[in-house]
């Protein structure tokens, strides 16, 4: 698929495997916009790698209706988006709590879910892809808590 001129959503895009993405299709001439909550690191990651920085939380409906507007008034389409955005928010299986759960959740299927929502519509009309990163992020999180769970002889 061709990259040139193409422009590209990345949520969580400042560190791992969201920042190698943006980098990636920003070497294959793609305009990336990344996204996070760290504004500081939002601005030197977006210059380390030539992509575009816009501020915004996956948990805030608000803002990513923002992002969206945004990217569809200064470039006129949006050609994919890159749910990476995600959190960990690992302890002693004691000390896990209901707020804590609800953090994670918030971000890493709720903020990945209303992206998608979001980003249909616009899609839904150009037979355009989304790619979420969430299932394997989930697998992966799901291999450790059963090995901590091993370690702490809950399992």
């Amino acid at each position: 698929m061709p990259l040139i001129d193409s422009v590209y959503i990345v949520t969580g895009g400042t560190s791992g495997i969201g920042k190698e993405i943006a980098r990636e299709l920003v070497i294959n001439f793609a305009t990336v916009i990344i996204t996070g909550r760290d504004k500081t690191k939002l601005k030197s990651v977006a210059k380390e790698i030539n992509a575009i920085y816009y501020h915004a939380d996956v948990t805030d409906d608000v803002q990513i209706n923002s992002l969206f507007n945004y990217t569809l008034r200064k470039f006129g389409r949006l050609d994919g988006i890159i749910n990476n955005a995600g959190i960990g928010d690992w302890c002693p299986v004691e000390e896990v709590t209901r707020k804590r759960l609800q953090n994670v959740f918030d971000v890493n299927v709720y903020g990945a879910a209303m992206m998608t929502a979001r980003a249909a519509v616009h899609f839904k009309k150009q037979k355009k892809v989304i790619l979420s990163i969430l299932l394997l992020q989930l697998q992966q999180k799901v291999m450790q808590t059963e090995l901590f769970m091993q370690r702490q002889n809950l399992l």
